[in-house]
């Protein structure tokens, strides 16, 4: 039903007639309800978790789309893009500090 259907009906049930009474539980299922802001939070929820859920969706394919561009396994960056962003960069910090360290042993070696 629409809303004009729906308001049209409220209007026609709410003006008083002179014989007849409305009753009152009648009007009052036809008039909307507010949600609670228990329900507004669960719908919060559900679109937060949905927004999250296609993000992490996102991350994992554009990883295996550099994989692929990189000629690596495709579920080489799978565990990375699953991090959080403080993670990723502790995680990148790491890895550069130990190709520093790698390249310097190598320098030494060489000499």
């Amino acid at each position: 039903m629409s809303l004009l259907a729906q308001f049209k009906l409220h209007q026609a049930l709410s003006t008083p007639t002179p014989n007849v009474q409305t009753p009152a539980c009648r009007t009052a299922s036809l008039s909307p309800r507010a949600p609670s802001p228990f329900q507004m939070s669960l719908r919060r929820a559900r679109s937060e978790s949905i927004v999250e859920e296609q993000r992490k969706k996102r991350l994992k394919h554009h990883a295996v789309t550099v994989c692929k561009s990189l000629n690596l396994p495709d579920d080489a960056l799978e565990d990375f893009a699953s991090l959080d962003a403080e993670e990723k960069l502790n995680e990148i910090r790491g890895v550069l500090m130990s190709l520093c360290r790698t390249t310097k042993c190598m320098q030494r070696r060489s000499y």
